[in-house]
């Protein structure tokens, strides 16, 4: 994935969000991955995160290459600030790939 992630970083389509930044290039196969630094929070709040996103995400796309780049403001209590954020999100990435 590390090889990917950096072609993503190069290449791939970039939108910009309060929380999170989403790195998007179409392709047939799914995968999403995640960067997120020790300034978010513990290991356990990473995680909580990185749930959430795949999640809602898995639900919305069945193809594609996904990079999320949490930024240091986001909260894993602020679910619906995080899904609210993720679903303009969608919307973007499914106008561009249509």
């Amino acid at each position: 994935m590390k090889k990917k992630a950096f072609l993503l970083l190069k290449t791939g389509k970039r939108y910009s969000f309060p929380s999170f930044r989403v790195y998007f290039k179409p392709s047939a196969d799914y995968k999403t991955g995640f960067i997120a630094g020790r300034k978010i929070g513990s290991a356990s709040k990473r995680s909580r995160l990185k749930r959430i996103i795949r999640e809602f995400w898995r639900k919305n796309f069945k193809a594609g290459d996904y990079l999320f780049i949490l930024k240091e403001g986001i909260e894993p209590s602020g679910r619906e600030k995080i899904l609210g954020e993720l679903e303009i999100a969608a919307e973007r990435v499914k106008c561009k790939s249509s």
